[in-house]
């Protein structure tokens, strides 16, 4: 397949608007009141999160934090607690309001599911995730979930990049 065929088979894909432009409103409201954002994800997604976390700081003055990269406390708590804790152990550390978004392609990660539970059920904060595919559990248990409806990984993180781009360069007009 050359890249013609491949945008017209994966640039076409349906895309539900309503939760971005919700996303946008939520994202505005932390910006204005200092609310820090929270991001985390894994391999690529992990990533996404890292870049978008350094586009909200440079180019909106967002509070704004990704739990991938700090690699000694991340490795630390993989090795010495678990992996599937990595991002709980993480969250608990936080004594501020935040929106928490895990970017998960799967939607099925051991790790987000710990991370969301104690961000919903304990911090009382709430969750707006990326997803993939059928979106996983991760899709059901997010208060606002934008899920990119295909099984090709590259084209759901392309697409979380480009909306997330989206997002900031919406949001840096407003500073």
């Amino acid at each position: 397949m050359n890249f013609q065929e491949y945008s017209q088979k994966y640039f076409t894909l349906p895309i539900d608007c309503d939760p971005i432009d919700r996303a946008f409103k939520g994202l505005k409201y932390c910006i204005k009141n200092n609310i820090l954002i929270v991001v985390a994800g894994n391999g690529g997604s992990g990533y996404t999160g890292s870049h978008f976390v350094q586009d909200l700081i440079k180019a909106c003055y967002a509070n704004a934090k990704s739990l991938n990269d700090n690699w000694g406390l991340y490795s630390a708590i993989s090795n010495d607690i678990g992996h599937d804790e990595v991002f709980l152990e993480q969250l608990m550390r936080i004594d501020s309001k935040y929106l928490f978004i895990p970017i998960s392609f799967s939607g099925n990660s051991e790790n987000i599911f710990k991370a969301v539970d104690y961000v919903k059920n304990v911090a009382k904060m709430p969750v707006l995730s990326f997803t993939g595919n059928d979106g996983g559990k991760l899709r059901e248990q997010s208060n606002l979930n934008i899920n990119i409806q295909t099984d090709n990984i590259y084209v759901g993180e392309g697409f979380h990049s480009l909306i997330l781009h989206y997002l900031v360069d919406e949001l840096s007009k407003l500073t």
